[in-house]
């Protein structure tokens, strides 16, 4: 059998390597990626070729770097929990006690004007219509003028335009109901002064029936502001999203909450009517 001189070279060159490998006391090893060189590498042989592990590294590479990509600008989305809805509250009646205190402090506002002019009709100097040529064009009295009371017994009409000021004084002389005489103010003749006359019998009780009327709208406010909280009630329970027992005692603090309102109304337009009557 004939030896074959290539595999003989190859044997002789291993020996080499290997006794070279031991005289090193601690041997080097370089990783591949640093020689450039397959780790079965031998001196004076070129290096294998692997084309086939190249491209599936290279693949894998490719695959993994648009993965890395595609997270980076697609981040995981995460489920956070939605924020609960107040108005799914039966226990929230803060747009009705909204409503009750609006209406007390209008009505309050209102009985302590009546006091203050002891009958005197200031909503009808305000709703005043003024007529401005004889063509009878006319304008409200609010757009041409400010009303305000002074002190308790007299009201001042602040006249934007001197021109105004002799139309306004004679729609306040010709209005029967208001019966008082405008005087302008000396040294101020853009300012018009009401004196309030004393209080009648008639005026004080047309004041004490004017109360009533305030207390009346004041009440009618506080209903409107309690047909809505019920309709709050309603589609909570037409929705199954309160508990029937929850419900009734949503219903009852209601109820409690709005009967607070109506007393308040109550003491305050009694309390005006026996200071009207004096």
């Amino acid at each position: 059998m004939r030896s074959n001189p290539r595999l003989l070279t190859i044997a002789r060159h291993a020996s080499q390597l290997a006794k070279t490998y031991r005289s090193f006391p601690n041997p080097p090893i370089s990783p591949p990626h640093a020689t450039g060189t397959t780790p079965f590498a031998c001196t004076g042989f070129p290096p294998l070729s692997l084309p086939h592990l190249s491209r599936q590294a290279s693949s894998k590479s490719s695959k993994h770097s648009k993965s890395s990509k595609s997270s980076l600008s697609h981040p995981p989305a995460t489920s956070s929990p939605a924020p609960p809805n107040e108005s799914d509250d039966p226990f929230d009646f803060s747009p009705l006690q909204a409503g009750i205190k609006k209406a007390i402090a209008r009505l309050k506002a209102e009985l302590v004007n009546l006091r203050a002019t002891s009958g005197f009709n200031l909503a009808a100097l305000e709703g005043l219509k003024v007529e401005l040529d004889k063509q009878g064009t006319t304008a409200p009295l609010t757009d041409l003028a400010q009303v305000m009371r002074k002190g308790g017994r007299s009201v001042v009409v602040l006249v934007g335009e001197k021109d105004h000021v002799k139309p306004i004084m004679s729609a306040i002389l010709a209005h029967r109901e208001l019966n008082v005489t405008p005087q302008v103010v000396s040294g101020a003749p853009l300012e018009l002064l009401i004196p309030i006359p004393p209080p009648t019998k008639e005026s004080r009780a047309e004041a004490v029936a004017a109360a009533g009327r305030v207390g009346e709208e004041a009440a009618g406010a506080i209903r409107a502001a309690r047909q809505g909280a019920r309709r709050k009630l309603k589609g909570l329970k037409d929705g199954k999203k309160v508990r029937p027992d929850d419900l009734r005692r949503a219903e009852k603090e209601l109820e409690e909450v709005v009967r607070g309102g109506e007393k308040e109304v109550k003491t305050a337009v009694e309390g005006a009517k026996k200071g009207l009557e004096g």
